[in-house]
């Protein structure tokens, strides 16, 4: 076709007609769709949520790697630098508990939701609608929760301020911001 030909196809009234009805069909049928997977998706987003978690070992090199860069940011001198083992062993020895409750929280959350579907479609099948010993992770179980982990980081922020107290003492007045600064960040992270 030559290029005259073309323009004079696109300006013709039925042409365009034609072009209404196909995009109000794809606009349909993308609704639909839409509309048809949304009933999923909120078990979905729980299912990729847990998945996304990172491990407990990913958690504990991710605070390792932070406590590397904490070490070089404090430019320690020889003399300070004997005083950082048992600081670097106490934080380290932090993550990994705090990851470990992580992860134990994560699967008692994981296995209350599992134990109620569980329950919720044995009900669905039965039609008795009783109520067995297998319940949902409640507000009161996360109010519980909390109070474990609260409890844990007082006692490792009073564990590691008795460890860090010698190493604190040593530093400079640039070293002691610093060394807040991370302590600041790292303990509020914990509690996140």
């Amino acid at each position: 076709m030559d290029k005259n030909r073309l323009t004079e196809m696109r300006f013709l009234p039925g042409h365009a007609l034609l072009r209404k009805p196909v995009i109000a069909i794809a606009m349909l049928t993308l609704g639909a769709l839409a509309f048809a997977s949304s009933g999923a998706s909120a078990r979905d987003r729980r299912d990729r949520d847990e998945a996304n978690e990172p491990t407990t070992n990913q958690v504990i090199d991710v605070a390792d790697a932070s406590i590397a860069r904490f070490k070089a940011d404090l430019r320690l001198t020889p003399d300070q630098e004997k005083n950082w083992g048992a600081v670097q062993t106490a934080l380290h020895d932090m993550a990994k508990r705090r990851a470990d409750r992580t992860a134990k929280l994560r699967d008692d959350r994981a296995a209350a939701t599992q134990r109620s579907d569980a329950r919720d479609s044995k009900d669905s099948k039965t039609g008795d609608g009783k109520t067995g010993s297998a319940r949902a992770w409640t507000t009161i179980d996360e109010m519980r929760a909390e109070a474990d982990a609260t409890s844990a980081h007082a006692d490792d922020l009073r564990s590691f301020a008795d460890v860090a107290g010698p190493l604190y003492d040593s530093l400079d007045a640039v070293q002691q911001r610093r060394f807040g600064g991370f302590v600041h960040g790292y303990f509020s992270e914990a509690r996140e």
